[in-house]
């Protein structure tokens, strides 16, 4: 009697929502995807539900390698390098290579890390192999302050290589909750048979960027508020006095507050705002206590942006 024909392996997906990464030079206007699967099928197509039907959204050719975090440091410094602190991780498949200083400050061996709120990246340079599917991570660079504190066990993470592809998505998708499907190429979505992943697309590669340097200083009137726009593209560009607008128009949401209350806002058109004592004033009291300045650029396309900071104690 012949043995009964086994149905395909469903790949794991993975759908990624990142800020730009360095060598990006446009937003990719959707998640980024990726899949797994053992045996790999030659070709993964990616389903969404739309009105109780599936429609085919994009086409995967290459295994992602992906796993597992088993340990990790409970945070990492933005820009330097972590030597003895590792990361231990499992892969699901494929395998993990050291590679040179230079290669990782190109931009080499990123990992897409699940965080408990957002997908964020980790670069490193050493792999040490030390049991079956077990590698030891050590010359660690993050590309932000990075926080492993509320990390999950058995956290995702996703090497971003050629396998790692853009899930393209329409404006009107942006912060809906869609469902996705993953499966060999030419297989068709059974919900009764077949796992669905809901991901939401909250637009992160357009979100604009946190100002940098905000600082207050007291002039006659009452204060002056400055700071330095950020680009998500072009920002590394040493001979321009300025980085890219990278929108329409320059303009920026400052709201102060304070106890987490907002007590006003109001638009700026530059990167500066005089605020009279008086107006303050009137806003969150006199004496003026302690109060917080969020500064967001703002964005046709996004809204206001990340915000930056800055606690006033007068």
């Amino acid at each position: 009697m012949a043995d009964p024909v086994q149905p395909p392996v469903q790949p794991v997906l993975n759908l990624i929502d990142l800020a730009p990464l360095p060598d990006e030079r446009a937003a990719r206007g959707g998640l980024l995807a990726a899949a797994y699967s053992d045996p790999w099928p030659g070709q993964v197509q990616i389903w969404s539900a739309a009105d109780n039907d599936w429609q085919e959204r994009h086409l995967l050719e290459v295994p992602a390698i992906c796993g597992t975090i088993i340990s990790a440091p409970d945070d990492l410094p933005e820009g330097r390098w972590i030597e003895h602190q590792p990361v231990m991780v499992e892969l699901s498949g494929g395998q993990l290579a050291s590679d040179s200083s230079s290669a990782v400050l190109a931009g080499g061996n990123r990992l897409a890390v699940q965080g408990p709120d957002r997908w964020f990246t980790l670069q490193f340079r050493d792999a040490e192999l030390t049991g079956d599917r077990h590698y030891r991570l050590t010359g660690l660079l993050a590309d932000s302050a990075t926080d492993f504190s509320g990390l999950q066990a058995g956290a995702l993470f996703v090497l971003m290589d050629r396998a790692v592809k853009t899930l393209a998505l329409q404006p009107h998708e942006r912060d809906l909750a869609l469902t996705f499907m993953a499966l060999p190429a030419g297989v068709m979505p059974d919900e009764s048979l077949h796992e669905s992943l809901v991901a939401t697309y909250r637009g992160r590669d357009v979100q604009p960027l946190p100002p940098a340097h905000l600082k207050m200083r007291r002039i006659a009137e009452g204060f002056r508020l400055t700071w330095i726009r950020r680009a998500r593209f072009g920002a590394d560009d040493w001979v321009s006095a300025e980085v890219p607008l990278g929108e329409d128009r320059e303009r920026y949401l400052v709201e102060i507050q304070t106890n987490g209350s907002v007590r006003h806002s109001e638009e700026a058109e530059a990167a500066a705002l005089d605020i009279a004592i008086a107006d303050l004033e009137s806003w969150i009291g006199s004496p003026l206590p302690a109060f917080e300045v969020d500064v967001r650029q703002i964005s046709a396309r996004y809204g206001p942006g990340a915000a930056s900071r800055l606690t006033i104690t007068p």
